[in-house]
């Protein structure tokens, strides 16, 4: 670990993703009633939801979103409860890139939906009947506001408490406590990191050990960009990881894909090469990370 937290401090940065969208729904009470009396159930039994929109009105943003998340939680490791994250100053540039296409993709699909909105409201009276009301739909022209993404990167504290009216003995009750807390989430971010290693190399070597079963090169491609990637996620200088990592590019090729389909033999080898991985993955998982 670090040998204190500014170190952290000048290595690392904070990432916080909000995503948010409009789902579409609505609860109609007058709906919930009926169906309350037909039933004879009692009034806290349950909830009538109607969908507001068609089925795949919102899927092109859903998709957006959920490809965003991927992207920054994979890039990233856990920090604070908030959903702040962190991830080594290193990595901004390219971090930043990957998250600006996602901004773009998810700008593209929250368009492409207010561009079909008119559509959906003229729609609206013949797939709700009864139950359509106009005032439950956002007008046309603002719509757009009730989709965002928002990205905020930020230093990460220091720890250091030199402020008005804090006497020296509580300053440094203040930064011990910060300190330890802040090792620890650096422990438990480490130690996510070796868990994502380990959940794909149990996931290829299971593959790869069961004779005839089909997969995809993406089966291959995880491992490969995972062991790339996990030395430079690490908020420390980890040579075991990297010593874990070097082994697994060695004896692992996206060129092999079509080899463990083709070759028994090659295709448990690399059962084997994971195997291995995954047991000293196991074994740094059984210490300590604080």
């Amino acid at each position: 670990m670090l040998n204190n937290i500014l170190d952290l401090s000048q290595r690392a940065l904070s990432a916080t993703l909000h995503l948010s969208a409009w789902t579409g729904q609505r609860i109609d009470n007058t709906a919930t009633r009926t169906v309350q009396t037909k039933h004879s159930t009692a009034s806290d039994s349950g909830k009538f939801a109607k969908a507001l929109l068609p089925k795949d009105a919102l899927a092109a943003i859903n998709t957006a979103h959920s490809r965003a998340r991927q992207s920054f939680h994979y890039l990233t490791l856990p920090w604070l409860d908030d959903a702040t994250r962190i991830f080594p100053a290193s990595n901004l540039l390219s971090f930043r890139e990957e998250m600006r296409k996602r901004r773009e993709a998810c700008g593209e699909a929250y368009d492409e939906f207010v561009r079909k909105y008119p559509e959906y409201l003229a729609s609206g009276p013949a797939r709700l009947g009864d139950l359509y009301h106009a005032r439950e739909f956002p007008d046309a022209d603002s719509v757009r506001n009730l989709f965002s993404f928002s990205l905020t990167i930020a230093p990460v504290a220091s720890g250091d408490f030199r402020i008005t009216n804090v006497t020296p003995e509580q300053e440094a009750e203040l930064t011990a406590e910060y300190t330890n807390a802040a090792r620890e989430q650096m422990g438990a971010a480490q130690r996510e990191l070796w868990t994502r290693l380990g959940d794909v190399l149990r996931h290829f070597a299971d593959t790869m050990a069961t004779k005839d079963k089909i997969f995809h090169g993406s089966t291959v491609e995880k491992v490969v960009e995972l062991a790339k990637r996990a030395p430079s996620l690490s908020l420390v200088p980890d040579s075991d990881l990297q010593r874990v990592c070097d082994d697994v590019l060695r004896r692992v090729s996206l060129a092999h894909a079509d080899t463990y389909r083709a070759d028994e033999w090659a295709r448990q080898e690399a059962a084997n090469v994971a195997r291995d991985a995954l047991r000293q993955v196991e074994n740094k998982l059984a210490g300590a990370f604080v």
